[in-house]
């Protein structure tokens, strides 16, 4: 139901903007829907992008490097972010600060290379890590959720297919859709 929310929203060429779990609606029949879409703007809108995420734990790495405009690729990293912590009934990452949430980040997708995210470096807000780490989002989550079988195993292969520090490289919602 929720990545069928974010199908609707991106095939009509809108931006979430904001995802957080509060946003999740539960109707009486059980239905997942999603609320708080009044910071959303249309795909090309230069609507300026002045919220603070310096500690938001679904925040793409691109914003919290400073990027100029949210995408419907930060969206599915939220959307990815979202799917992990209610599996694990606690957010995926965390963070006081930019830095701290950039660093939470890292350990499980990977620091930002010339293989795996090259415009990294470009953004306001870059900064060298103290340490590399390598992509580990599938054996993270394993460990996290102590491989629980086949339904869990596709549901961390779907948020994998979401959380990737290089935009271009996320699925798409129709993509998560047809996992």
């Amino acid at each position: 139901d929720l990545i069928s929310a974010f199908v609707h929203c991106h095939s009509n060429y809108f931006v979430i903007r904001t995802v957080q779990a509060d946003q999740i609606i539960v109707d009486q029949s059980g239905v997942a829907k999603l609320g708080g879409l009044y910071r959303g703007t249309k795909k090309d809108d230069r609507k300026k992008d002045d919220e603070d995420v310096s500690a938001n734990p679904y925040a793409a790495p691109e914003i919290l490097l400073g990027s100029p405009k949210f995408t419907m690729e930060s969206d599915i990293w939220a959307l990815g972010c979202l799917l992990a912590q209610l599996l694990l009934s606690k957010p995926l990452f965390v963070g006081k600060d930019r830095v701290s949430l950039l660093t939470a980040q890292y350990k499980i997708v990977g620091t930002p290379s010339k293989k795996n995210f090259l415009e990294a470096a470009k953004f306001p807000y870059y900064f060298k890590p103290a340490k590399m780490y390598k992509r580990g989002v599938d054996r993270a989550l394993g460990h996290m959720l102590k491989n629980q079988g086949e339904t869990h195993t596709k549901a961390i292969n779907l948020i994998a297919s979401m959380l990737h520090l290089d935009p271009s490289q996320r699925c798409t919602a129709a993509e998560a859709l047809g996992h």
